[in-house]
């Protein structure tokens, strides 16, 4: 289920590219269908679990944008996390469970070598 989950991620990422915003709809029943030849996707219920699983392990986020067709029924958008730990890489390739956080003024390393009495 993990390699279907990856390529799923890597489906997602080839609609983002081509959309300003990815409708769940959209990408499940249409973009899925036409661009992905994955076994997986054959099955509606696979593809609605691993949507679900994504969506769980906070790997994709969604949201609601105005419908102009149907007012009354917002879009369901996805897009990917890409603040993620699974999406952050380092130089070697391999995922980091560190996430810097940014913090005011300079770094800290030189704040404390310029405090420092040689």
């Amino acid at each position: 289920m993990e390699v279907a989950l990856d390529q799923l991620i890597e489906q997602l990422t080839k609609a983002e590219e081509r959309r300003a915003f990815v409708g769940l709809t959209w990408f499940r029943d249409r973009f899925l269908v036409a661009e992905c030849t994955h076994e997986w996707v054959r099955n509606s219920e696979t593809v609605r679990l691993l949507l679900n699983r994504a969506i769980k392990r906070q790997l994709i986020r969604t949201s609601k944008v105005h419908n102009p067709n149907s007012p009354s029924h917002p879009t369901t958008v996805i897009r990917l996390n890409r603040g993620h730990r699974r999406f952050r890489a380092d130089a070697t390739g391999q995922t980091s469970h560190f996430i810097p956080i940014q913090i005011r003024g300079g770094s800290i390393s030189t704040t404390v070598l310029d405090d420092r009495d040689y």
